[in-house]
This record gives structure tokens, C-alpha cells and sequence, in this order.
């Protein structure tokens, strides 16, 4: 029976990011992400910082399409911090980086340790600023 690229592409796998307060764990498509959605990452990667700010957008629009859902938390300590674009305008630059980071690093083929473990990554002060 053939399949349409939708229904494959509704697959789910789960990475974590391990913080010295907690962890943050992510559910996520891999099926949905391609070579340009790699290479826009990468991009982002060489950018500065005001130029990051000025395609903040591409950033959130990454998150949205690959992030089915987190468990990252509001400052209330119990509501879920919603995935919708408004509310990632307001999250750190930092925090959608790593998620991606994280995502991508689990489904590259450059990543297989990631890939083959499923490896939480663990972000401490000393290397934030080098992900960044």
C-alpha cells in the first residue's frame, strides 16, 4: 500500500537537554527535517548576533515545524511554555538554538553517537556561550 509523505512524515522521537537545574525533553519529527532546513540551521550558526536578531523568525519557523512538544516550563514552575510563534518571540535565542542543536544532532548523519544513543546533551555556563 503506498504511502503519502504526510504519514511518514508524523513519526515521533525524543532527545533531552540536560541543564544544571533540570532537564528540558523534546519530542520531535525527524522525517520533516531536510537538507535546507540543515543548511538554514548551519546559517544561523555563522551569524552574528544582529543578524540572528533580524531572522529570528526562520528560527522560530524551524522550531515550529520540527518541535511536536517540550516540556519547558513558564516561571509558574507548571504551565507547559506554549509552541506557538508568539510565544517563542519571547523565549531566549539561546534556548531555541540548543533545541534545535539538539534535534538536528540526534537525526545528522555527521552525529552518530547522537544518533545511535540518543545523547543528552549536558549545558552547563562554561559551554552555553560556545553553543551559542
Amino acid at each position: 500500500m503506498p504511502v503519502t509523505l504526510s504519514q511518514i512524515t508524523k513519526d515521533i522521537a525524543r532527545t533531552t537537554i540536560t541543564y544544571p537545574d533540570g532537564d528540558l525533553n523534546i519530542e520531535y519529527h525527524p522525517s520533516r527535517i531536510t537538507r535546507q532546513m540543515l543548511a538554514q540551521l548551519d546559517a544561523f550558526n555563522t551569524m552574528d548576533e544582529d543578524r540572528l536578531l533580524e531572522n529570528i523568525d526562520g528560527l522560530i519557523d524551524l522550531v515550529l515545524n520540527v518541535v511536536s512538544t517540550w516540556d519547558l516550563l513558564e516561571d509558574d514552575g507548571t504551565t507547559t511554555i506554549a509552541l506557538t510563534k508568539e510565544r517563542l518571540a519571547t523565549v531566549s535565542i539561546l534556548v531555541l538554538s540548543q533545541t534545535l542543536r539538539a534535534v538536528y544532532g540526534n537525526t545528522r548523519p555527521e552525529a552518530p553517537a547522537a544518533q545511535e544513543t540518543n545523547e543528552t546533551k549536558v549545558l552547563n555556563s562554561s559551554n552555553c556561550a560556545a553553543i551559542s
